[in-house]
């Protein structure tokens, strides 16, 4: 049952900084926030928009001749539109490698549950069998019953070779009963009510995915006074949904490379790889049948930012009490839900790792001539 959700709300938080007594004591603003979320009811499991912008005037000097508002705040440069698609791209990639992690889990937990359940009917079948013959007083088919339990299992069938004698085949075979009574039947009670799991899949797992980059810099604008403008820009992304199994056939063709032709070819042509270094083919190319057998619950994409700044002010001159050098900050976070396939681009950052390093240098050494 999905909990009620409310909304949206807004808030606004301001704050004010020491008047300026050259402008008539007038009190600068120096924090504005912006906020816009919604509200659910308990259990509090459902991922939500949220949207949030800040900026604030953390110090200035000279403060008494001078005022500085959270208009005069700067926002990001460095980080084109293109450079957090491709840091999106990143947290994809990220996502995906936590979501085949979670197939894996749940692929082997199936086939447990499935090895469970046939040694299950195999013991059930050959107990009820059993039974049976015990009612009816039938010894040659209780022996034959006693026999098949154990094949498969040497050690067993040396037990049962070299117990002779019909009484103690009747003892092994009450061994049998009490084996059912005790330890067979409390399972299967517990598989039969453990059948609703079995109708709704495995446990949803949590999945996410995470990148991050920054990038520092300084730009001047203006002339006497120059304002030199010292920056520091990080952003990331961050994806998140609960995963859950809607067709463990189409999950496993998947997880072998059967559906997605496209993706099985460039997989195996010939220095693909080394074209994955730059460019996220393979991922693109995967992005197309990343779903099938899956289903995303309540998956969300959220991005934050941060820019940290420092502006000075140079001149020929100084006016009395200095100029009004300040710091300020920047924030805006926005969640939206779903996540979208990426898009075919560089990678960004990029950087050589160990292993591409060490794999570059074996290409390297395979073209060498004897």
């Amino acid at each position: 049952m999905v909990a009620p959700v409310t909304g949206p709300y807004t808030r606004v938080v301001t704050g004010y900084g020491p008047p300026c007594a050259a402008a008539g004591n007038f009190i600068p603003m120096w924090r504005y926030s912006n906020q816009r979320w919604y509200r659910q009811a308990k259990p509090y499991r459902q991922s939500l928009p949220y949207a949030m912008d800040t900026r604030r005037i953390v110090s200035q000097s000279n403060t008494s001749a001078y005022y500085k508002t959270v208009s005069d705040v700067p926002v990001f440069g460095y980080f084109s539109e293109i450079a957090k698609q491709r840091l999106y791209n990143a947290a994809y990639e990220s996502f995906m490698s936590d979501v085949r992690k979670a197939q894996a889990d749940v692929m082997t937990l199936m086939r447990e549950r499935q090895k469970s359940l046939s040694m299950i009917q195999t013991r059930a079948i050959q107990l009820a069998i059993f039974i049976q013959a015990a009612r009816k007083g039938n010894v040659k088919l209780m022996k034959q019953v006693v026999r098949q339990a154990s094949v498969g299992d040497q050690s067993r069938r040396r037990a049962v070779a070299t117990k002779v004698g019909i009484k103690k085949k009747l003892k092994l075979a009450g061994s049998h009963v009490l084996e059912y009574s005790f330890g067979w039947a409390p399972l299967v009670s517990d598989i039969q009510g453990a059948m609703k799991v079995f109708e709704e899949g495995p446990p949803k797992p949590v999945c996410k995915g995470r990148a991050r980059a920054s990038l520092g810099g300084s730009y001047t604008i203006g002339n006497s006074p120059t304002q030199v403008i010292s920056a520091t820009e990080r952003i990331g992304w961050t994806l998140r949904s609960r995963i859950r199994v809607t067709n463990s056939d189409l999950l496993l063709l998947n997880s072998l490379g059967l559906v997605n032709l496209a993706s099985s070819i460039w997989e195996t042509t010939p220095w693909s790889f080394v074209v994955d270094y730059f460019i996220n083919v393979q991922t693109f190319l995967n992005s197309f049948t990343d779903r099938l057998g899956l289903e995303f619950e309540d998956a969300s994409s959220t991005f934050l930012g941060v820019c940290d700044s420092y502006v000075l002010y140079r001149a020929s001159y100084t006016p009395i009490g200095g100029w009004p050098h300040y710091k300020s900050q920047y924030i805006t976070m926005n969640r939206s839900l779903g996540i979208s396939r990426p898009t075919l681009a560089w990678k960004s950052p990029w950087q050589l790792s160990p292993q591409r390093a060490l794999t570059s240098i074996a290409l390297l050494l395979q073209k060498l001539k004897g």
